[in-house]
């Protein structure tokens, strides 16, 4: 997986906020297809033979998926970093339990957030039912003024022309449907192992 992708993929995390992820650990954080199409909405489950420390035991959702490339969100790698010490100038935001969540190894200092609601708000793109993302400051602002249910990550995965496809090819990854109910997920450690075995078992009856 390369650190690089097309600048219409980035392009969909809308402004790009960036932040100064001081102390954000060392993120330590890389699949067969279950036979799903990869597309926006899909979770990517890596494969027990992906062993790259970067996705070792990950889920990633799909945020984007186009012949130019792919981008997507780890969304189970959960740290101890209270989001009040990454974003501390944002008002109510010091009480706040929330911890930033490991989005993948592309641009740490840049955070995307992932939303839970029904109603369409301004800024942001819809990625499955009831499930929005957005890289504003302002619609996180807002979000936490209204107490709605949300999760922030730190960089994010990203694939250029073809290489998600050849990953997928090569046996590295399961390719499942999203569900908006396992994206925020309350125990994201035993996600990996949930999804895996459901992948293994699609793809074994495709045998």
């Amino acid at each position: 997986m390369k650190g690089r992708i097309d600048s219409s993929v980035k392009s969909r995390v809308g402004v790009g906020w960036f932040l100064a992820l001081v102390a954000l650990v060392s993120l330590p954080v890389s699949g067969q297809s279950g036979g799903e199409e990869p597309g926006a909405g899909s979770f990517l489950v890596a494969s027990r033979s992906l062993i790259d420390p970067n996705f070792d035991q990950t889920v990633i959702l799909l945020l984007d998926y186009n012949e130019k490339g792919a981008m997507g969100l780890i969304i189970n790698r959960p740290t101890e970093v209270r989001l009040g010490e990454m974003v501390s100038d944002l008002e109510g935001v010091e009480d706040r339990p929330e911890t930033v969540w490991v989005g993948g190894p592309v641009a740490h200092w840049q955070m995307i957030v992932l939303i839970r609601s029904a109603a369409t708000l301004a800024d942001t793109e819809k990625v499955l039912e009831d499930v929005l993302f957005t890289g504003s400051r302002e619609v996180l602002e807002d979000v936490l003024q209204n107490d709605t249910e949300f999760r922030a990550y730190a960089g994010y995965a990203g694939w250029g022309a073809g290489q998600l496809d050849n990953e997928i090819d090569r046996g590295s990854w399961h390719v499942l449907p999203g569900d908006p109910e396992l994206v925020f997920d309350p125990t994201p450690h035993e996600l990996w192992r949930e999804l895996l075995s459901r992948g293994e078992s699609q793809w074994a009856s495709l045998q």
